[in-house]
Protein backbone atom coordinates (compact mmCIF):
# COMPACT_ATOMS: atom_id res chain seq x y z
CA UNK A 1 0.00 0.00 0.00
CA UNK A 2 1.07 3.43 -0.89
CA UNK A 3 1.51 6.21 1.99
CA UNK A 4 -0.85 9.17 1.95
CA UNK A 5 0.64 12.09 2.31
CA UNK A 6 -0.63 14.51 5.09
CA UNK A 7 -2.33 17.78 3.83
CA UNK A 8 -3.10 20.33 6.70
CA UNK A 9 -6.41 21.58 6.27
CA UNK A 10 -5.31 25.43 7.15
CA UNK A 11 -6.86 27.99 8.99
CA UNK A 12 -4.52 28.61 11.96
CA UNK A 13 -3.13 31.38 12.42
CA UNK A 14 0.95 30.70 12.95
CA UNK A 15 3.75 31.27 10.05
CA UNK A 16 5.41 28.55 8.79
CA UNK A 17 3.30 25.40 9.03
CA UNK A 18 5.39 22.34 8.34
CA UNK A 19 2.86 20.58 6.40
CA UNK A 20 1.48 23.71 4.65
CA UNK A 21 5.26 25.02 3.67
CA UNK A 22 5.88 21.85 2.37
CA UNK A 23 8.93 20.98 4.51
CA UNK A 24 7.42 17.30 6.59
CA UNK A 25 6.55 14.18 5.17
CA UNK A 26 4.42 12.26 7.34
CA UNK A 27 1.74 9.30 6.25
CA UNK A 28 -1.88 10.21 7.14
CA UNK A 29 -2.55 6.44 7.56
CA UNK A 30 0.24 4.77 9.44
CA UNK A 31 1.20 7.57 11.45
CA UNK A 32 4.83 7.84 10.14
CA UNK A 33 7.38 11.14 9.54
CA UNK A 34 10.24 11.49 7.88
CA UNK A 35 13.04 9.33 8.67
CA UNK A 36 10.72 6.74 10.04
CA UNK A 37 8.45 6.36 7.06
CA UNK A 38 8.70 2.16 6.22
CA UNK A 39 9.38 1.40 2.32
CA UNK A 40 5.30 0.60 1.57
CA UNK A 41 2.68 1.77 4.35
CA UNK A 42 0.85 -1.37 6.54
CA UNK A 43 -2.40 0.20 6.29
CA UNK A 44 -2.53 0.67 10.37
CA UNK A 45 -1.17 3.16 12.73
CA UNK A 46 2.48 2.24 13.84
CA UNK A 47 3.58 1.44 17.52
CA UNK A 48 6.16 3.74 18.86
CA UNK A 49 8.61 0.46 19.21
CA UNK A 50 8.14 -0.26 15.05
CA UNK A 51 8.51 3.52 13.92
CA UNK A 52 11.78 3.53 16.85
CA UNK A 53 13.32 0.47 14.71
CA UNK A 54 12.51 2.07 10.72
CA UNK A 55 14.68 5.25 12.26
CA UNK A 56 17.34 3.01 13.23
CA UNK A 57 17.43 1.43 10.14
CA UNK A 58 16.68 -1.82 11.64
CA UNK A 59 13.32 -2.74 10.12
CA UNK A 60 11.23 -2.35 6.83
CA UNK A 61 8.00 -2.83 5.68
CA UNK A 62 7.93 -4.24 2.36
CA UNK A 63 5.51 -6.53 0.06
CA UNK A 64 3.09 -6.78 2.93
CA UNK A 65 5.38 -7.94 5.86
CA UNK A 66 7.77 -6.54 8.49
CA UNK A 67 11.28 -7.13 7.53
CA UNK A 68 14.18 -7.12 10.20
CA UNK A 69 17.24 -5.84 9.61
CA UNK A 70 16.20 -4.23 6.78
CA UNK A 71 16.85 -0.85 6.20
CA UNK A 72 13.87 1.59 4.59
CA UNK A 73 14.90 4.61 2.32
CA UNK A 74 13.76 6.95 4.33
CA UNK A 75 15.66 5.89 7.20
CA UNK A 76 19.35 7.85 7.90
CA UNK A 77 20.46 4.98 8.02
CA UNK A 78 20.04 4.36 4.51
CA UNK A 79 21.62 7.41 3.21
CA UNK A 80 25.02 7.01 5.57
CA UNK A 81 25.65 3.49 3.61
CA UNK A 82 24.81 4.96 0.91
CA UNK A 83 27.52 7.30 0.99
CA UNK A 84 30.17 4.78 2.60
CA UNK A 85 30.02 2.34 -0.53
Amino acid sequence: MEHTRVVCKGGHEYPGCMFCDGGLYACSICGTMEGAVPSECPGYIIPLGKVQAIYAGELDYKDGKWIEGACSPASPKYNSQRQVS
